[in-house]
């Protein structure tokens, strides 16, 4: 698949993720221990889950299965960029065919983690004219922290 093609398919995504429709299925694994939210979402501090992180790891793979439904291939991610604050995530990284043969546009997305299980929210739509990623996940999901807006 080319990158304009999975750019173009990652924009309908995010698109129709911004509609209410469902998200997918939460993926499960442990969640690592994190307070609560606070019920101000600026007061929320980002922080950076470790390499082999039962979060990090849960978070990569709830974005997986929608990567590879593009693709059409296994794939993992180089991680740009990984934050979590309070029950929400941001993730920037770029998808490649397992084994790194091909590489695909990267992803920024935003996830939430609800009774444990973190699930995909959203996938920034990145072509040119988009609105910014930030501005995307606040109307999306008003209560997502400050932390993670502008990374």
């Amino acid at each position: 698949m080319s990158a304009l093609r999975l750019t173009a398919s990652i924009a309908l995504l995010a698109i129709v993720g911004a509609c209410g429709q469902p998200a997918p299925e939460p993926a499960s694994a442990p969640a690592e221990a994190t307070a609560a939210a606070p019920a101000d979402p600026s007061a929320c501090t980002a922080i950076t889950p470790a390499a082999g992180s039962p979060d990090r790891a849960a978070i990569l793979d709830a974005l997986r299965p929608r990567v590879e439904a593009m693709t059409g291939k296994p794939v993992d991610f180089e991680v740009s960029r990984l934050e979590i604050a309070c029950d929400y995530a941001r993730l920037i990284a770029q998808p490649r065919a397992a084994g790194g043969t091909d590489r695909y546009e990267p992803v920024d997305a935003l996830f939430e983690r609800k009774d444990g299980a973190w699930s995909l929210a959203l996938i920034a739509a990145t072509e040119e004219g988009s609105d910014p990623a930030a501005d995307q996940y606040k109307a999306a999901r008003p209560d997502a922290p400050e932390a993670l807006l502008y990374l």
